[in-house]
């Protein structure tokens, strides 16, 4: 069900290929779709998916630098504190305290202020009511007197446990600064405050801190103090800064209430789209604020998704050409297969297919029609249980006689055998059987097989022909031999030398006719398979010999004398005398034939090796005319004769070398030959020791 139901879809698709109809056209878009569909789908999920984390990635750069503005303020304010607590823990600033000396106190720890740190640009003493008591700064006295006891900054230092970092302070008047204000209290030995000091931080440097910051393009860090304030610069004087009020602003609002994240928000100071990263300062309560323009903080991800666009764009246009490329390929392939499958179907004789495993995979109509079998009955089914071969007795014929086999381990072969119908009746046929290659050998094979019925009751008329005309043609000329032999002799009275003249031509004539027919009669037991040979072992010299002999009065009679070489060697032979006649006497009578007066004639015969086979090589070599370039192509067709023979008149039937190869053929043997014009011809002929089944092949031959 599973090879028909792929064989089914196969044909649908090959259809929808070949055929205009709507159905068709469905099933064609269909199947673009689906060749095109997954590869966008995976285009447009991999896109979005990169485009995510590419916006993600720009987030967390963005909290990554409010993370790290955080922390550079919260260690900015941290050296601060530290560096005034370490003041404070000088003897003489405790003692001059004590004494009331303010400015003598303030006076001995100025100087031990690390020369390295320039964040606070004045230090004061306030008591521990807030009434300043002393100033690094150059003041009136008026200044140094201001009571802070009510002020927010000093309120909280004196509930701090610790130093404590005010919030941004903006001084008005002549003096008019905003500030912030590190403050350590200072306790006395009995563990009660004697005072705080006070170091001012201008604004100034905290936004330079800010401004070191490297926080990308046209980002701008912002610090905020408790209550959401910020220094920020003014929009309508450049290089003047003025307090801004940034409580209501969502990312400073929640950084305030201990939050930290990236958003998009509505810039009011720029009146555009940003993403702004907000970061708490935990230890002293203030906030950190990066603030960058939409377009700036995505940049690379737009750069990055304006790539992936152009990228994924190419992406689909090869796509698109490869669906079409595949649809095109589709359409070669369906027409190919529909071709091919007319071409199949035309066949007359009945084609077979099957696969490695011997199981019909396809077979046209023709083999349906011979043996009988639906293809749908067939498809699928063991090659054995279909196409059952007998021999001419009607018994099966074993599996490894059976072409099919042969042909899936690699060879092509040809064979004639009976064949079972699907209705019992028998009928011959020829097959032949030829491999299908692929990378690791015969991936199955195909079968040709025909009916040959018509030609096998031919054959048996040519057959019954051949025995008729055996008799009838050879009896006459036979018997018209014997009475001219008779007359020649004078056994019907004296003969007069006119007439013996004409005699002598008549009986010669005569032999040329019993010649003739003997030849066209051999020619046709060869075609058919019907030579008779019965095959023994063969003493190779006494049979030439006696050949040579037979012909030495011929070859005298011309001027030709005739030569033998044998050697020593016993050369025994196991074939069909009548066959190596038929060889022997065509190759000794041409070389005497076509060799002129005062030439000769060489016979050699000698053990020897051709094609890795032991065997005897027969060579009968003259001095004749030779064989011209251009005949030597059709010197063994039938009724050839090279044309510098037939000028000359020399007589002949063109069959004799015809016999000669087809009966080399039939005995597994070779002939071939070497010739030079004018200077002779020398034919070899190889009998293999080991093959001689001449028998055996003639009647494979005959099996149907």
């Amino acid at each position: 069900m599973g090879f028909l139901s792929a064989r089914s879809i196969a044909d649908l698709l090959a259809k929808s290929f070949l055929q205009r109809t709507p159905a068709t056209r469905r099933l064609r878009a269909l199947l673009f779709l689906a060749i095109t569909l997954p590869i966008v789908a995976l285009a447009a999920f991999s896109y979005t998916r990169i485009d995510r984390e590419l916006a993600q990635s720009s987030f967390l750069r963005r909290q990554a630098v409010a993370n790290l503005a955080a922390t550079a303020l919260r260690a900015k304010f941290d050296t601060a504190t530290e560096s005034l607590s370490l003041l404070t823990s000088d003897g003489k600033f405790h003692d001059e305290i004590e004494a009331g000396k303010w400015q003598e106190a303030l006076d001995a720890i100025v100087p031990l202020l690390p020369q390295k740190n320039q964040t606070l640009d004045q230090i004061s003493l306030t008591d521990a009511n807030g009434l300043e008591r002393a100033t690094s700064a150059v003041s009136t006295d008026a200044a140094k007197n201001r009571d802070h006891g009510q002020d927010d900054w000093f309120t909280a230092a004196k509930s701090a446990s610790g130093p404590y970092v005010s919030n941004i302070i903006m001084e008005v008047g002549a003096e008019a600064r905003a500030e912030t204000l590190v403050v350590v209290p200072v306790y006395g030995s009995s563990g009660d405050l004697e005072a705080m000091v006070v170091g001012h931080l201008p604004f100034a440097t905290l936004i330079s801190w800010a401004r070191a910051i490297d926080a990308g393009p046209q980002a701008t860090v912002l610090f905020a103090d408790r209550h959401g304030r910020s220094i920020i610069e003014s929009r309508s004087r450049q290089g003047e800064y003025v307090m801004a009020d940034l409580s209501a602003f969502a990312p400073v609002e929640k950084s305030l209430k201990y939050f930290r994240g990236v958003e998009i928000v509505f810039d009011p100071m720029t009146s555009e789209q940003a993403v702004a990263a907000y970061e708490p300062v935990l230890r002293y309560g203030w906030s950190v604020v990066v603030d960058q323009p939409l377009d700036a903080a995505f940049a690379l991800r737009s750069s990055e998704s304006a790539f992936l666009l152009w990228f994924y764009g190419v992406v689909f246009l090869m796509n698109v050409l490869l669906g079409l490329l595949i649809m095109a390929s589709l359409n070669s392939v369906a027409s190919a297969s529909r071709r091919e499958k007319t071409i199949f179907e035309s066949v007359a004789d009945g084609l077979v297919v099957i696969d490695r495993h011997a199981r019909i995979i396809n077979m046209n109509g023709a083999a349906e029609t011979i043996f009988g079998w639906k293809r749908s009955d067939a498809l699928g089914k063991n090659f054995d249980d279909v196409f059952v071969a007998t021999d001419d007795k009607g018994r099966p014929i074993s599996r490894e006689q059976l072409p099919i086999w042969q042909a899936l381990s690699g060879h092509k072969v040809s064979a004639k055998f009976g064949h079972l119908r699907k209705d019992g009746t028998v009928f011959p046929a020829s097959v032949l059987a030829s491999p299908l290659h692929g990378d690791d050998g015969a991936t199955g094979a195909v079968l040709i097989y025909r009916d040959i019925s018509k030609e096998e009751e031919l054959d048996r008329a040519k057959r019954e022909f051949i025995s008729v005309a055996s008799h009838q043609l050879l009896t006459p000329v036979s018997a018209v031999k014997g009475f001219l032999s008779l007359i020649l002799e004078g056994d019907f009275g004296p003969v007069t030398d006119k007439q013996k003249e004409y005699l002598d031509k008549l009986y010669h004539l005569n032999e040329r006719m019993i010649e003739l027919v003997e030849d066209l009669l051999n020619v046709s037991r060869i075609d058919m398979g019907v030579f008779e040979a019965l095959v023994e072992p063969v003493d190779m010299k006494a049979f030439i010999g006696g050949e040579v002999d037979a012909v030495r009065p011929i070859a005298a009679t011309k001027g030709v004398r005739v030569e033998e070489q044998y050697g020593s060697q016993t050369l025994t032979l196991r074939i069909s005398p009548k066959l190596l006649r038929s060889v022997v006497q065509n190759l000794l009578s041409n070389a005497i034939k076509y060799t002129p007066e005062g030439g000769q004639v060489g016979v050699t015969l000698e053990r020897t090796t051709q094609d890795e086979k032991d065997g005897i090589l027969l060579s009968v070599r003259d001095t004749g005319y030779g064989i011209p370039e251009s005949a030597k192509a059709k010197i063994f067709s039938k009724f050839f004769r090279a044309d510098n023979v037939r000028i000359m008149g020399t007589e002949g039937t063109g069959l004799g070398l015809y016999i000669v190869r087809s009966v080399m053929n039939l005995v597994r043997g070779k002939i071939w030959f070497e010739s030079e014009e004018g200077r002779g011809t020398t034919f070899f002929a190889f009998f293999p020791a080991k093959a001689q089944t001449a028998p055996e092949h003639l009647d494979s031959a005959k099996k149907v």
